[in-house]
C-alpha cells in the first residue's frame, strides 16, 4: 500500500465491497476511511469533517490466514499498518506507519542423521548417497521391529492407528545429512488385512501436526548397510521419546556405525592338526587409506620383524592395487588372532610376517573377505616344522657324516668278530 492509496479517494485498484474482498483469497491489504463527506470540491482530496469525536478510540481488528503452501515451520508472516488522520487544532495532517509485526509459523523437530565407523566413534562418509527412514507417532509407549512391517503391527497391537514418517539423506562423501525440518509431514494411517494377516501404512493427505506439550517417539527403520548406535548421544536403543515444544527449537541426532565383521584366525601345525601355535604374527591391510595404522602405533609395535606399511598387489596390471596397513595381531596360546570391526562388505588382505619358533613361514599371503555377510569368518592357517641349516663358512656337516661312518665301521667290525668267535 502507497501513499498515494492514504492521500486519495481513488478506487483503483481496490474493492469497495466486502463481498467481494472476502471472495477474494489473494488480498493482502485493506484500508477503512473515515470522512463526513466524499470529494465535494472535486479536487481528489479527502474534505475535512469531524466524524470521529474528540476523546474517541477507534479499534480495528482482523483475521488473517498464512498460506500453508509457501510458508514453513519456523518462518513468520509479516503485515503492517499504518494511518494518516486531520485534527482541527493542527494545521498538517499526521501519520503514522509503526514497523511491521509478524506471525511465526510455529516451529517443528529438526532431525539429523550422522554416520561414524565400526568403531562407534570415529566419523565415516558415505560411499553413495544413502536414504535413512523414521517413523513418528504420538506418546511413549514402547514398540519394537526389525522392520517397517514388524513396527506397524506392534503399534496397531498398541491401538496406535497413526503416524508419520521422514526421510532423510547422506550424500556421498558426507559424514552427515542436512538438518532437516520435521514441519510438512503427512499423517499415514494403519489398516490391517484379515486375509493375508498383513498391516499397511497408507499416507493421507491429512497434515500432521505437533501438538505442543505432547510426548512423540521416533525410531529408525533398521538399515541394511549401518547399525544403530544413539539418539542425541545419550539413549543407545533404538527408540527416542521428547516433549514437543513450539517455543523450543528441538534437533534430533540419530548416530549409525558401518555394520562390521570379525576375523579369526587359527594357527595350527601342518603335521597335526590338533597342535595350536602361539606367537605366530600377521598383518592385516585395508584397501582405505584412511584406515592405516598411525605412526605413533607403528612405532610402538614391539616386533623382531616390522610389518611394511603399505602392499601393492598385481603390480604392472589393471588389477594393481594398494593395501595399507591396519592392525597386527599375534596368535595367543589357543593359537588363535582376531581382527574386528572390519568394514561390511570389505576384501582385506592377510600377510603372515613372524612364524611361530621352529615352524617355516609358510602362509600364502591372501584376500580375505565375508562370503554371505556373515559377523565372523573364520581361517585356518598352517605351518611347517622348520630347522636350520648351518651357515656358510661355518664347520659344515662333514665331520659328522665321517663321525657317523666311523660308528657304523666299529658296529660292522664287532659284528664280524662276533660271528667268528662263535664259529
Amino acid at each position: 500500500m502507497s501513499e498515494d492509496d492514504l492521500y486519495t479517494i481513488t478506487t483503483e485498484g481496490w474493492y469497495d465491497s466486502l463481498d467481494d474482498i472476502l471472495e477474494d483469497e489473494t488480498v493482502r491489504s485493506f484500508r477503512i476511511i473515515f470522512i463526513l463527506n466524499d470529494d465535494a470540491d472535486g479536487d481528489g482530496a479527502y474534505d475535512a469533517g469531524d466524524y470521529i469525536p474528540a476523546n474517541a478510540t477507534v479499534t480495528v481488528t482482523f483475521d488473517a490466514t498464512i498460506d500453508s503452501d509457501t510458508m514453513s515451520a519456523g518462518e513468520s508472516a509479516y503485515n503492517s499498518f499504518g494511518y494518516l488522520y486531520s485534527a482541527a487544532s493542527i494545521d498538517s495532517d499526521l501519520s503514522a506507519s509503526p514497523r511491521k509485526v509478524g506471525v511465526q509459523v510455529p516451529t517443528a523437530p529438526s532431525l539429523v542423521k550422522k554416520l561414524v565407523q565400526s568403531d562407534g566413534t570415529t566419523a565415516t562418509t558415505a560411499e553413495a548417497g544413502t536414504d535413512f527412514t523414521f517413523l513418528i507417532y504420538e506418546g511413549d509407549t514402547a514398540v519394537t521391529g526389525d522392520t517397517l512391517d514388524d513396527l506397524l503391527a506392534a503399534l496397531y497391537a498398541k491401538d496406535i492407528t497413526t503416524y508419520t514418517m521422514e526421510t532423510v539423506t547422506v550424500k556421498a562423501g558426507e559424514s552427515a545429512s542436512d538438518s532437516v525440518l520435521m514441519g510438512n509431514l503427512n499423517q499415514y494411517t494403519i489398516t490391517y488385512n484379515k486375509e493375508d494377516e498383513t498391516y499397511t501404512g497408507t499416507k493421507t493427505e491429512t497434515a500432521w501436526t505437533w501438538t505442543d506439550k505432547t510426548k512423540y517417539t521416533i525410531i529408525e527403520i533398521p538399515n541394511t548397510d549401518y547399525d544403530f548406535v544413539s539418539w542425541n548421544t545419550t539413549t543407545t536403543v533404538n527408540k527416542y521419546t521428547f516433549t514437543y515444544d513450539s517455543s523450543k527449537d528441538i534437533t534430533l541426532t540419530c548416530v549409525n556405525k558401518e555394520q562390521s565383521w570379525t576375523l579369526r584366525l587359527t594357527k595350527v601345525s601342518e603335521s597335526a592338526s590338533t597342535v595350536t601355535l602361539s606367537g605366530a604374527v600377521f598383518a592385516l591391510y585395508s584397501p582405505y587409506e584412511v584406515d592405516q595404522m598411525s605412526d605413533e602405533e607403528y612405532k610402538a609395535l614391539a616386533l623382531d620383524t616390522l610389518p611394511t606399511t603399505t602392499v601393492t598387489t598385481d603390480e604392472g596390471t589393471d588389477k594393481e592395487k594398494t593395501w595399507y596397513l591396519y592392525q597386527v595381531q599375534t596368535t595367543d596360546d589357543s593359537g588363535v588372532a582376531s581382527w574386528s570391526n572390519l568394514r561390511r562388505g570389505e576384501e582385506y588382505y592377510l600377510v603372515e610376517v613372524t612364524a611361530p619358533d621352529g615352524y617355516l613361514l609358510s602362509f600364502e599371503a591372501q584376500t580375505v573377505s565375508q562370503k554371505n555377510l556373515e559377523t565372523t569368518v573364520t581361517l585356518t592357517a598352517t605351518n611347517k616344522v622348520g630347522y636350520e641349516l648351518p651357515n656358510s663358512g661355518g664347520t659344515g656337516t662333514r665331520r659328522f657324516l665321517f663321525l657317523g661312518l666311523f660308528i657304523c665301521s666299529l658296529a660292522a667290525l664287532a659284528l664280524y668278530g662276533k660271528r667268528r668267535w662263535l664259529l
